[in-house]
């Protein structure tokens, strides 16, 4: 296709088993009008393979095959061939639902935004969970932007949480907004790269419509690119904090809380990351949380990355671990109503947003834990 409306970045690792499932579903979308840009990041596994025959099957298919860089390379180099007024990304070990792009693309060309959302629902095996979008649905532009919708796209208080969720895949974006922002990004950034450059364009954005859709299926695994061990965290995690310090910076005239924002986004990175240089232990109290100690004998509820690091840490530390819950039951996890057969002194919610820790503290509560138990992040 010549002249396509649409640009769909797909940037592909190692993915062979779930490749096949994101390509069918983009090609099978009911909007038409794009191109599919497959970049290759050095894949090993036979991706590269299955790449090739698509584009013999497709012509709007376009791949290219680079030499693994990262998640931030691939994406430059897929907006560098893209020549459509407006990219979208789709990350290759997930899905979309068939009307994704007919949905969001009529939004934001019937009121020409600078950028559309669509929340998700993350897939972890026969677990579905729709993860969307708090903020109320409809279009943000003029002095409604900077009130209703930069000022409350981050929650900073107890800690974090997203009204608008920052993952770059389930939302489009004008061309020209993006590819600014992308290209400025350091390839030395492997941890928060959708947060690098999903906040520099929303703050920059003029008009914004959250659609209140949830059309992005997420998958969860263990071995996926968000959960694999990043190399030279410390300096990836210093360059973050530096971009978003700048760009938050440049609107602090316009945002009352833009270093609020831009400090709990870091410490969130920090945490998912590298938790050994946030979380401490100070006169046997186990810092961040609050009224927690290291002689208590402690249930950790969450064991996703966040979990698992602090596991590990606490483990390392001497902690007497009773348990660990979570909703995604496995070898070694338990749950929430088993709490009920153990001893327990604390209940340490490990987990990094604000709206879901709301909604654990409620759900351990109706399971009998005492609310003076419950022991949750206070930054």
């Amino acid at each position: 296709m010549n002249n396509p409306i649409l640009s769909v970045i797909i940037p592909v690792y190692n993915v062979r088993l779930y490749l096949k499932e994101c390509l069918d579903s983009v090609l099978n979308q009911t909007y038409q009008n794009m191109e599919i840009i497959c970049v290759d990041d050095g894949s090993t596994d036979g991706s590269s393979i299955i790449l090739d025959e698509y584009t013999h099957r497709d012509n709007r298919v376009k791949v290219v095959h680079k030499a693994n860089e990262g998640l931030v390379s691939a994406r430059k180099a897929g907006i560098m061939l893209a020549k459509g007024r407006y990219i979208t990304y789709v990350d290759s070990d997930d899905w979309i639902d068939k009307e994704m792009f007919q949905e969001l693309m009529h939004l934001i060309e019937y009121y020409n935004a600078d950028v559309v959302t669509s929340g998700c629902v993350r897939e972890y095996g026969e677990c579905k969970t729709p993860d969307g979008d708090m903020l109320s649905s409809g279009l943000y532009f003029g002095e409604s932007i900077h009130k209703d919708f930069h000022e409350r796209m981050v929650v900073y208080k107890p800690f974090f949480g997203q009204n608008i969720k920052v993952s770059l895949v389930g939302k489009i974006f004008r061309r020209d907004l993006i590819e600014e922002y992308q290209m400025k990004v350091d390839n030395i950034i492997t941890v928060g790269e959708d947060s690098a450059v999903t906040y520099p364009c929303l703050l920059a954005a003029k008009t914004v419509y959250v659609s209140g859709l949830n059309l992005y299926h997420y998958r969860m695994r263990r071995g996926s690119v968000a959960d694999t061990k990043v190399v030279n965290q410390e300096m990836a995690l210093v360059a973050l904090q530096r971009l978003l310090y700048g760009e938050f910076s440049k609107h602090k005239n316009e945002i009352c809380n833009a270093t609020e924002q831009s400090r709990a986004i870091s410490l969130f990175n920090r945490l998912v990351i590298m938790p050994e240089t946030v979380i401490r232990i100070e006169d046997e109290k186990i810092k961040p949380f609050c009224n927690a100690s290291i002689r208590d004998r402690i249930v950790i509820y969450g064991a996703g990355r966040f979990g698992r690091r602090f596991y590990k840490y606490l483990i390392d530390n001497g902690a007497n671990i009773v348990a660990v819950v979570d909703q995604n039951v496995s070898e070694g996890i338990i749950p929430i109503g088993k709490l009920k057969e153990l001893e327990f002194d604390k209940v340490l919610i490990a987990v990094l947003k604000s709206n879901l820790v709301f909604e654990i503290t409620d759900l351990l509560k109706e399971n009998g834990v005492a609310e003076s138990v419950i022991s949750t992040i206070e930054i």
